[in-house]
């Protein structure tokens, strides 16, 4: 793949199912137990658990994650070449607060070396908590499906073709599932929270108009009271406008008071929105 014209960088991300995909917002990856080199498990204790994700080198660089220190997989970590392992931010401040880089974990006898940490990555939503989550070379430790992640320079629609192709050309019988690009993947995580977005617009908007109409009435019944005052105020020579402003003063406390509740309704209830959208 990092050979086609117009791909600037490609990787993969495994999964042990067929079904799944442990791109970012297609999968949550496996849960594995696992210990700290330097803090054995006690006795009767469980071992602390973690997501675990099997990527290949330059997976964070095109999909654009960012790394807190360290470095990610190079082509070098394969098998042979001491296990090593890049854990996420969550991760890192769960069980190293004083610094993750270099540490050594343990799955089964070999200790693996922590050489990077990797800013939180949502897997499933965009309102999920980040998990504390390990990330394996595919190389050092492999799964059945490959997901390849490619960062194009021209249009990626037209680039999955190619890829496609580049793949058929070495091997015809292998099965693609799916083609899609991260705008796609975004969509989907976000339906809900832009569904919920549309019917909250929606519903403030009708509140809004209800709120106008309300007003527009109280204040019409408001003059309709007061026509023969309004009457023996022009005919003792009263202007549109002295008439106007005996109206409006009227009715701007209510507005005022209005705006106040609202506003503060608003405030209290932000937080609670914030966390639905």
């Amino acid at each position: 793949m990092r050979t086609l014209p117009g791909v600037e960088s490609a990787a993969v991300a495994v999964a042990v199912a067929v079904a799944v995909a442990d791109a970012p917002f297609s999968g949550n990856g496996e849960l594995n137990s696992f210990q700290i080199a330097s803090r054995p498990v006690p006795a009767g204790e469980q071992a602390p658990t973690a997501t675990v994700i099997h990527i290949s080198d330059g997976y964070f660089s095109t999909i654009g994650a960012r790394l807190i220190g360290g470095r990610e997989f190079a082509a070098s970590d394969r098998a042979g070449a001491p296990p090593v392992v890049v854990v996420n931010d969550a991760f890192a401040r769960q069980f190293f607060p004083g610094g993750a880089v270099g540490q050594k974990l343990q799955f089964g006898r070999a200790p693996v070396e922590i050489i990077g940490v990797v800013h939180d990555i949502r897997q499933v939503s965009m309102s999920e908590l980040a998990r504390p989550t390990m990330y394996l070379s595919n190389y050092q430790n492999g799964r059945v499906q490959t997901t390849i992640v490619a960062r194009t320079l021209g249009d990626p629609v037209f680039m999955g073709s190619t890829i496609r192709r580049a793949i058929w050309s070495i091997d015809a019988d292998q099965p693609i599932t799916d083609v899609f690009t991260f705008s796609d993947s975004t969509d989907r995580a976000l339906a809900r929270p832009r569904l919920l977005v549309v019917l909250l617009g929606s519903f403030g908007a009708v509140g809004l108009l209800l709120g106008s109409v309300g007003i527009y009435g109280l204040l019409s019944a408001l003059v309709n009271q007061r026509q023969r005052e309004i009457g023996v105020r022009i005919a003792l020579g009263a202007r549109p406008g002295d008439v106007q402003r005996l109206v409006l003063r009227r009715g701007l406390p209510l507005t005022a008071s209005g705006i106040v509740i609202g506003l503060a309704g608003a405030w209290l209830l932000s937080r609670y929105l914030a966390a639905v959208l």
